[in-house]
């Protein structure tokens, strides 16, 4: 009561200063501190806000006796803000008499000035190194004009008195013996007059006052989210506390500043009786700072810094429990600062006091008892099954119903102990409805239990036997479907255990598991077929089919009405009916084909036709009767005429034959397989799988549950596998409410008929010797893969119904020598031999897009071939796509005779071509098309040089423009190409019009890389440009989204400036700007590149070839096939 006395009347004498200058609230405290043999009185004031008093300057009184003594007041100093290292350095040593915790100052003021210095924009704070007087007396001079670090000052102050005394708003002095005295703080003027009164403090050395002890300490752990845990993981091996101020504690806030947290081992506070009545201050400090303390395990301090509480709690707020936000300090042992974990059943007692003006603990709380537990669940366990188990039976005549006595076991894989914190000690078992409750209702560990079962070491598996009460039996619970989950229990110390998570739901049914009858249904099949209809003989002229010598002919028009009809076959039959000619016609671009025939000296002549479609299914054959005519200027075209139809029906049941099925309709889009689904009685869920290549996964692609599904039930079959040929079968299944399964029934096998194969392109033949001498002529093509099997090459002669070509990965003739070909739009009666080649993908058949082969062929005759890509099955009977562009070449036997002399200039004989040309070979108006990588500037990844020209303005930065002259016109300056099997250059054939191809090639860093072509430009035909006066000429200002054209002096575009170019060569290239002293013949007089752009990115690391493919101009049909170098990383 006293002190609570002494403290009343400070306040009272603050509340008169109030009334005085409100706006400068000041709250005085005091208290005297005995240290080494003497006592000092400690007296601070402090104001609400520290800019209205600072630079005050304050004088400090005191008399003997009470404050209701009558002695007078005697001046025992005056105090003002200090700045003078030396007055700061002496202030600090004098407050280290009353400072508790004076030797953590040091360190702390060094972290203020640290943080403030290092953050300071001018960085002007006093030279290192600096004694802890000169840091402060920077900080308080820099606080004056930065209000943050000013409070952080006078929290500093009210923890260590040293630096209040520094501020100006604190005073220490010795005190007598035995003697009360009363201190009085005023403030004074200038002239060191007496202003009005701070506050008194009354201190009595012999009997010191310290702060009442708080509530005990609340143990506070964290809010469990909602989930399955019964305990949160944030509690592990930690306490959070808190605690409560009474009304007496409260009052006396102003003499204390922040909290300290005693923790004690539970053995040692029972030893002292602790346990049970809270050590006074003294004994706590007795043992804690003694000559002898005891281990830190055992006794320490929890904090260092005082503990600051917000909010400031009652007894009853702190002790609520269903408050798991406010608490005011969490002990782990100072992990961060590296401490050790607690041990898991680690028990201590805490007490707490409230720390007083010189950073002295009060009087302690009761303690409070506290277990560090740990709070980490152990992993989920695994339930392997649930299964049905039978006891035996008392009678025989039980097993009949194969019911007997049965129960359901669940199989438990069990934890790896190793590791001691996620151990578990036994297992929880839980009996479900539902597969989703344990979501609902699994947080309650008792909710749904039925059982326990303990760990059994060096064990992997540990069963669980669910007989007990309300354990499901025959017959009640018989098709019931019950649900099983198990939660892990750990073997931690702390009573309150922790459990896992619920292990994944597993279910068991009592029952004898007989599921639905097998369901049945249909697959509907459909084919394209053509059926062929005569039109009679038609008159036509002879020179519409550019003939000159009228002869005793006819011929024969078959005109196709859908482009899923590739060919025809033609019989010219005579009178008995046997085939005296065959041919077979093949569709190109146009909807009709035509052939004609010499007539023979033969009388009843008919012409039969027969077509195909292009998944090789064959109409029956018409016949129309050769009519006789006259020889005049017309002859006899007898025509036929397609009527193609797609007919559907339900697959033969079983699925043991494989049926086809045409799976794109006319107009090119995929039709996808469909049927139904007969199901039997009971059936919740029906399912539909299908499975490709006979031996692949079972794939599941349509199903559907429900209470009341319809039957029979429609499905379809829409993602259907991109192989052509592609076999598929189909399953059908049906299941109970149970889920319980029926057989599972193959209904139909399908072969999958494509006709949209990819159509090949066809390059230059290259003439080459073989290893004896015979002439030989390298095929190279380009195509797609996916989907074709092979590919089919015709061969024609001009000379020779019989070309006579052989070779290692082609076939013989498919039926010898007996169609006709048209190719080009042009009537062609030149018999033609059909070869096939190896599989794609074969190990001397490589899976492409780029294909070749070598075959033998005759010498002296001019050849004609084209390719087109093939299925799967025999020929005449398989997918077809459409023919290649046509080439044609030649092989001339050189002749071993001397060459006569030629005069000047002197040319060489045509020699057998060659697969790569010297770069110094290419002469003015021709040249390398080089692919490379093109710099950013040019703003794409890659391109490819296709051209030169002669400058008529300034270069664009970019590239982006080009300034040419019109003679030629800008797209002519593209570099020309040499005729096929021509001379040298004595045949130079235009570029335009092309379409640029693409593909991934193999390399180190992608060995897989699928092969696929991709289109990466239009149809290119012209170049966008403007005509006008451009820097006084008349030029053209070409602007094309498809082009660059740089400079070719100053730009690090790549040129081929040595070696040789070809598919399989890469020549030497150097960037342009660094190559005008080496400029190749092709390059000479030319100023500017013409590049063409690739308007796609690369990947990194990834190369790639470019094919050019050039169109005929008049026909619009593939002339040639430019495939240029690799272009790599």
């Amino acid at each position: 009561m006293k002190f609570l006395r002494r403290l009343l009347i400070a306040t009272a004498l603050v509340a008169t200063a109030l009334a005085q200058n409100t706006d400068k609230l000041v709250v005085t405290s005091g208290t005297s501190y005995e240290r080494e043999g003497r006592t000092h009185a400690y007296i601070t004031w402090q104001p609400g806000d520290i800019t209205t008093t600072l630079g005050m300057r304050f004088g400090i009184y005191r008399k003997d006796g009470g404050i209701a003594s009558a002695n007078p007041y005697q001046r025992a100093g005056i105090t003002v803000l200090q700045g003078n290292p030396e007055t700061v350095r002496a202030l600090l040593e004098l407050g280290a008499k009353v400072d508790f915790n004076a030797p953590a100052l040091i360190q702390r003021i060094t972290g203020i000035y640290r943080d403030t210095v290092t953050g300071s924009e001018l960085n002007n704070g006093p030279d290192e190194p600096l004694g802890a007087a000169s840091k402060l007396s920077y900080l308080i001079s820099a606080a004056t004009e930065d209000p943050p670090l000013l409070n952080q000052l006078l929290l500093l102050g009210r923890a260590h008195p040293g630096v209040m005394l520094a501020l100006g708003h604190a005073f220490v002095i010795p005190m007598p013996e035995a003697t009360t005295q009363t201190f009085e703080v005023r403030e004074l003027n200038s002239a060191d007059q007496d202003v009005r009164v701070i506050g008194r403090v009354e201190l009595d050395p012999t009997a010191p006052v310290f702060p009442p002890p708080p509530g005990p300490p609340v143990q506070v752990l964290h809010e469990l989210t909602q989930g399955t845990y019964v305990h949160s993981a944030k509690d592990h091996l930690n306490a959070r506390l808190r605690w409560g101020q009474d009304a007496d504690l409260r009052r006396a806030m102003p003499a204390t500043f922040g909290f300290d947290l005693f923790r004690v081992s539970e053995d040692f506070a029972t030893t002292l009786g602790w346990d049970a009545t809270p050590p006074s201050r003294d004994e706590l400090l007795d043992l804690w700072i003694g000559g002898s303390p005891p281990p830190t395990a055992d006794l320490a301090r929890v904090n260092t810094l005082p503990i600051m509480i917000d909010p400031p709690l009652t007894l009853a707020e702190a002790a609520d429990p269903t408050d798991r936000e406010n608490f005011y300090c969490a002990d782990d042992n100072g992990l961060a600062q590296g401490g050790q974990p607690f041990e898991d059943g680690a028990t201590f007692y805490y007490f707490v006091a409230a720390r007083d003006l010189c950073g002295r603990p009060g009087h302690l709380s009761p303690g409070t008892r506290v277990v560090m537990c740990d709070r980490q669940p152990p992993l989920p366990p695994q339930i392997l099954s649930v299964e049905n188990v039978f006891d035996g039976v008392a009678s025989a005549s039980d097993w009949d119903t194969l019911n007997g006595q049965q129960h359901l076991k669940v199989r438990i894989r069990q934890l790896d102990n190793a590791n001691s914190e996620e151990a578990a000690s036994r297992y929880h078992v839980y009996r479900w409805a539902h597969a989703r409750e344990p979501l609902r209702d699994g947080a309650d560990p008792m909710s749904h239990h039925v059982g326990v079962v303990d760990h059994m070491p060096d064990q992997e598996f540990v069963d669980f036997h669910d007989i007990g009460s309300g354990a499901p039996s025959l017959p009640d619970d018989a098709s019931i479907t019950y649900w099983y989950t198990v939660r892990a229990e750990d073997n931690t110390s702390c009573v309150e255990k922790n459990y896992s998570a619920h292990s994944s739901p597993v279910y068991g049914v009592l029952r004898d598991r007989a599921g639905p009858g097998a369901p049945t249904g249909t697959v509907e099949v459909c084919r394209y077929r053509a059926a062929l209809e005569p039109l009679g003989p038609q008159r036509v002229r002879f020179a519409d089919y550019g003939i000159d010598d009228p002869r005793e002919v006819f011929g024969v028009r078959v005109a196709r009405d859908s482009p899923a009809v590739k060919g025809a076959r033609v019989e010219l039959r005579t009178a008995d009916g046997s085939a005296l000619e065959t041919r077979m016609l093949v569709f190109s671009d146009e909807d009709f084909v035509d052939s004609l025939f010499e007539r023979p000296e033969k009388s009843g002549l008919s012409l039969c036709v027969q077509v195909v479609t292009s998944t090789g299914i064959w109409s029956n054959f018409v016949c129309s009767s050769i009519q006789g005519e006259t020889i005049k200027e017309a002859f006899n075209l007898y025509a036929f005429a397609t009527f193609t139809r797609r007919d559907c029906k339900d697959s033969r049941p079983g699925g043991v034959d494989i049926e086809d099925h045409d799976a794109v309709l006319i107009d090119g889009t995929i039709q996808g397989v469909s049927g139904t689904i007969t199901l039997p009685p009971t059936t919740a869920e029906w399912r539909v799988y299908r499975r490709v290549d006979l031996s692949g996964p079972l794939t599941l692609i349509a199903k559907a549950e429900g209470d009341s599904l319809p039957s029979p039930a429609p499905w379809i079959d829409e993602a259907l596998p991109a192989e052509a040929d592609a076999i598929v079968c189909y399953y059908f299944q049906a299941f109970d409410e149970h889920n319980n399964p029926s057989p599972l029934v193959r209904v139909a096998c399908v072969r999958l008929k494509r006709d949209h194969l990819p159509q090949p392109m066809l390059a230059e033949v290259a003439l080459q010797t073989g290893t004896v001498g015979e002439a030989q002529a390298k095929l190279t093509w380009f195509c797609d893969p996916v989907g074709v099997q092979r590919f089919e090459l015709f061969v024609a002669s001009e000379t020779s119904n019989d070309p006579g070509i052989e070779g290692q990965a082609i076939s013989g003739p498919l039926g010898g020598p007996e169609a006709t070909l048209v190719l080009d739009g042009e009537f062609d009666g030149r018999a033609v031999a059909v070869h096939q080649t190896r599989q794609v993908g074969s190990p001397s058949f490589l899976p492409g897009p780029e294909f070749t082969t070598v075959v033998n062929i005759p010498t002296g005759q001019k050849l004609f071939f084209a390719l087109r890509a093939v299925g799967d099955g025999a020929f005449g009977a398989r997918s077809a796509g459409d023919l290649s562009n046509q080439v044609e070449t030649t092989w001339i036997t050189p002749d071993d005779e001397p060459q006569p002399v030629i005069p000047w200039p002197a040319r060489p004989l045509p020699s057998v071509q060659k697969t790569g040309i010297d770069i110094l070979d290419y002469t003015e108006g021709e040249g390398p098309y080089l692919a490379t990588r093109l710099p950013s500037l040019l703003e794409a990844a890659g391109g490819i040089v296709m051209g030169a020209y002669k400058r008529a303005y300034e270069f664009d930065s970019k590239g982006s423009v080009g300034y040419m002259d019109l003679d030629p016109p800008p797209l002519e300056k593209l570099f020309r190409f040499r005729a096929q099997g021509g001379p040298s250059t004595s045949d130079l054939r235009p570029l335009a019009p092309f379409v640029v191809y693409r593909y991934q090639v193999p390399n180190s860093t992608f060995p897989e890389a699928v092969p696929n072509l991709v289109q990466v430009s239009p149809r290119i035909d012209r170049m966008a440009y403007l005509t006008g006066n451009v820097g006084g000429q008349n030029i053209a200002t070409v602007r094309d989204p498809f082009f660059r054209y740089p400079s070719l002096r100053s730009s690090s575009v790549p040129i081929a400036v040595a070696g040789k170019y070809g598919p399989n060569e890469q020549p030497v290239v150097m960037p342009a700007e660094s190559a005008s002293n080496v400029l190749p013949p092709y390059l000479e007089n030319r100023e500017g590149l013409i590049v063409w752009v690739d308007p796609m990115p690369y990947i990194r690391d990834a190369s790639y070839r470019y094919l050019i493919v050039c169109f005929d101009p008049d026909h619009g049909e593939i002339s040639r096939v430019i495939p240029t170098n690799i272009v790599n990383p």
